[in-house]
């Protein structure tokens, strides 16, 4: 039982590790670049959404694929989901709560 717990150290894929780890942080740094040249771009929400996605994918290569990192992602997914809806509330809580004038004190 003891030899499935334990992981392999791969040293052969240390130049994909680093692949895995530099993307993220080119495009954070994309994402930022584009922020601060045009505050309007449909290209900013999708980087950095992407930027997030590269982010567990880089957790989980650099934690050697174990079980615990996978779940990196639900969190990325949790926090676009709240992300939406809070801006939905703020924005156009029709689409969100169904009413105009929806507010949070019925919660």
């Amino acid at each position: 039982m003891k030899e499935l717990m334990q992981h392999e150290v791969i040293t052969d894929a240390s130049m994909l590790l680093d692949f895995f780890i530099a993307i993220p942080i080119l495009l954070v740094i994309i994402g930022l670049i584009l922020s601060r040249l045009h505050a309007v771009n449909a290209w900013i929400p999708m980087i950095h959404t992407l930027s997030l996605t590269m982010c567990s994918m880089s957790i989980i290569a650099g934690g050697k694929g174990i079980f615990e990192y996978h779940f990196s992602i639900f969190m990325v997914l949790a926090i676009l989901i709240a992300v939406q809806h809070l801006a939905g509330f703020v924005l156009f809580p029709e689409l969100v709560c169904g009413s105009p004038g929806s507010t949070l004190s019925r919660w």
